[in-house]
Parts: C-alpha cells; sequence; structure tokens
C-alpha cells in the first residue's frame, strides 16, 4: 500500500491477504467473512469481489456467487481473472438455469 493509501483500504488489503490463506486451505466459510469485510471496505475492489464469488461459490451459494463474478467483470471486464469469471458465470448459469432479469 502507498503512503496515500486509507485506514479502510488497508484494512481491506489485510482482509484480503487472510482470505487468501482460507481460501487456499478450502475454508470457505472464513474466507467469505474476510472476503465480505473487504468488498464492504473497499466495493470497488476488483479482487475482493473475484474472491468473494470463488467463497461463495465453496459455499454452493451459486446466484450470489454469480452476482459478484459479474460485479468483477463490470469493474474489470479485461481484467487477469476475466476469462475465469466469465467461465464460472457460465457453469452457474447452467448449474441454475436461466438468470434473473
Amino acid at each position: 500500500m502507498n503512503a496515500n493509501s486509507t485506514e479502510p483500504e488497508k484494512q481491506a488489503a489485510h482482509d484480503l491477504e487472510v482470505g487468501e490463506t482460507y481460501l487456499s486451505q478450502n475454508k470457505f466459510e472464513a474466507a467469505y467473512g474476510r472476503f465480505e469485510e473487504a468488498v464492504r471496505l473497499s466495493p470497488g475492489n476488483p479482487v475482493a469481489c473475484f474472491r468473494l464469488a470463488e467463497s461463495l461459490q465453496g459455499l454452493q451459494r451459486l446466484d450470489e456467487a454469480r452476482l459478484y463474478y459479474k460485479r468483477y467483470l463490470e469493474l474489470q471486464p479485461q481484467g487477469h481473472d476475466a476469462a475465469e469469471a466469465r467461465k464460472a458465470v457460465a457453469q452457474i448459469t447452467l448449474v441454475l438455469g436461466k438468470e434473473r432479469p
């Protein structure tokens, strides 16, 4: 973080870091809590949205996961994880059926 970072941004970065550890251990509930807080503190953070979607998908909360994958794509349509996010949206849509308007 740079010197201009705000306290909420620093906390969001910390939550992301801890959440990444939980996610790598398939501790989806713990990861979800950290990523949810990171998104609350920094709603425009695409990585936080993507990781929140992954943790929700791990918890089988697919409709919510799809929303956050889409949010990531709104924020970063050509981002590092864009192809993976599009694939996840398509897979979730196949599982759940048609999207709601």
